[in-house]
Formats: structure tokens, sequence, C-alpha cells
């Protein structure tokens, strides 16, 4: 089964009524289906996006098992309409391939089209604190590692996780975190259900982002904190030579011969 990625919202892009233009933009991460729909703003309801995602069901190559979107201002519509056709659809921010999409399509396409405004705003921040991981899902051990994205690309899916195609130079080394636990089947199921997004370092912390904006704190090193703050730096700056992406590891212990879980991250712009 698959899993869709979908953004239902207002476009920069005014119609001949001056009135911004509302696009479905709808994508799966398992195949290269991707579904566009535009209608008026009067028509941007919940009946549409039914009318909509019927059509795209018909033309997919595979059905979904679930839906995600990332807009919590759009989740009556968005909920309702999934709700109507038996989707089940949760709010999150493992979005990756529709940002992408969105990302490139707000910087080359929506500015070639007749009536395009450029956004005036800049959206404030969503201010989450972090929070700390129950006790009985910290690591013992954890570890920052490279792999080169051809060795990236070749990680096979396992029971826990999700893995995201990495566009890189094969020979790029890819920044990762892996956590070793004698606990990792425990904390590999509770990973799975928050969907990680993207890991942080600063302040000391060890930061990982998750599910539709919740942060939560992975560690806090004591000992040899110095050489620490040096790791978690270079892991910041591989992460800006790789665009953002990185990975994330539980493994039962260094002699492990596979990970019980993995994920593919993305900090995105």
């Amino acid at each position: 089964m698959d899993t869709w990625e979908i953004d239902f919202y207002s476009r920069p892009v005014l119609d001949a009524a001056g009135k911004k233009t509302w696009e479905l933009l709808l994508c799966s991460q398992k195949t290269d289906f991707e579904y566009v729909a535009q209608c008026s703003q009067k028509d941007a309801n919940r009946a549409w996006l039914v009318t909509q995602l019927q059509q795209a069901l018909t033309l997919a190559p595979l059905a979904p098992e679930r839906v995600r979107f990332f807009r919590l201002v759009m989740a009556g519509i968005v909920e309702g309409a999934c709700k109507q056709l038996e989707l089940p659809c949760r709010l999150s921010l493992r979005v990756f391939r529709l940002r992408r999409w969105l990302l490139a399509r707000e910087r080359a396409f929506y500015p070639q089209q007749t009536g395009y405004q450029a956004p005036t705003g800049i959206d404030e921040p969503l201010i989450v604190t972090p929070q700390p991981l129950p006790a009985a899902l910290l690591g013992e051990k954890w570890a920052f590692v490279n792999l080169q994205a051809g060795e990236l690309a070749q990680v096979e899916a396992v029971r826990f996780g999700e893995l995201f195609p990495v566009d890189l130079a094969p020979e790029l080394l890819v920044p990762g975190l892996v956590i070793f636990t004698g606990r990792d089947r425990a904390m590999a199921g509770w990973m799975q259900g928050a969907e990680p997004i993207a890991l942080r370092f600063e302040t000391g912390r060890l930061l990982l982002e998750a599910g539709a904006g919740e942060v939560w704190v992975m560690a806090r090193p004591r000992l040899k904190e110095s050489e620490i703050l040096d790791e978690g730096q270079r892991f910041e700056q591989r992460k800006l030579t790789c665009g953002g992406f990185h990975f994330l590891a539980i493994q039962a212990s260094p002699e492990s011969e596979e990970p019980t879980g993995f994920w593919t991250l993305w900090a995105s712009p």
C-alpha cells in the first residue's frame, strides 16, 4: 500500500476576479504519481476536495493506505474529505516529497503564471517547547556517524522505519545518528508512531523534530562536552552540505548486524 502527501491551499496567483487561486497538490511516496487540480476561492471546500480525491483514486497506480497533510489550518476540510472517502489521514510534517515539490513550484512555476503576486509576509515560526523523551525510551549510547549517499541509497527497509530517496552525489558523506539500546524494539516502535522528521544539535542538546511539530530532547551530553559539541557542529555542517538530508538508526548494540529501525530525515529550508 502507498502513502499520499497532499496540500490543499491558496497560491500566490490571482484569478480573473482578483482572488487567490486554490490548488490541490497530491503525490505518492512509492510511485511517480502526482496529481494537480486548481479551483477558485469560492469553490475551495470539502465537496470540491472530495471530488478531486475520488478522481485521483481512479488514476493512481496504488491505493493509499494513509494520507498525510501538513497545514493545521486545513485540518477540518482535509480530515472531513478523507473521512467521507474512508481514507485514514494524519497531520504530519513528514511530507518530504510534497515539500520539495512545493518549494520547486514556489521558485520556478508560480512566478511564471499570469496574476502572480510575490508573497509579502513571512510565516512566523511555530515556537515549540522541547519535551524530554520518556525515561524508558532513552538510549544507553549514541553516536554521530556518516554514510556515503551511495550506501544510504542501498539501505533496505526494516520493520520499523521509513526511507526517502536522496538525490546526492554517491560519494557525498551524509550525517546521521545511531542510538544503541537494549530496548531497541520499544524505542523503534515509539519512533515509528512519532514520525521523525529531523534532528538538530543546538545549545548542547540533541533534539528530534517529529509528527505535527513536536520536539523531543534526545540527549543532554555531559561527559567530554567540548568533544561532543564539536561533533554536533560537524553534524550540522554536514547537514547543510547534504541539502538537509540526514538519517536516524536504532540498534540493539554496536555488534548488531542490522538496525531495528532506520529513517531518512530532512531539515527543510
